[in-house]
């Protein structure tokens, strides 16, 4: 009896350790340690600000290179509070890559890890 109860509290213990530091680790807000915003595309920006659920535009410049095509998914609310949008970048030679990106509070779009997608694989 006594060893089953040790092989309930273990994974228990790990899971609460793993809950304890994703919540020390998420970004307040601050300027200070906020991620930068999505660096060199205001073109990027405009777009996620506009565009419609599953829409696709060549944009001329964005953080992935020149020229490429983004497909943004629909605007969803994060855990963190924020508004994301999954992305789809489609390179020229036709390999397409997912990203997200977030909207801060001052209005800027951040690149964000896809924490869930890593958990699916």
């Amino acid at each position: 009896m006594q060893l089953s109860k040790n092989k309930m509290l273990l994974p228990l213990v790990a899971l609460g350790i793993l809950a304890a530091s994703g919540c020390a680790s998420q970004q307040t807000g601050n300027p200070a340690t906020s991620p930068a915003p999505v660096a060199g595309s205001n073109e990027l920006s405009r777009y996620l600000n506009s565009a419609a659920p599953g829409s696709a535009a060549t944009l001329a410049q964005t953080p992935w290179g020149n020229n490429l095509t983004v497909l943004a998914n629909a605007p969803y609310f994060a855990a963190s509070g924020r508004t994301c949008r999954e992305l789809e970048v489609t390179q020229p030679t036709g390999s397409a890559e997912l990203h997200i990106a977030c909207k801060a509070n001052n209005g800027d779009w951040t690149l964000t890890r896809p924490v869930t997608r890593l958990l699916n694989r």
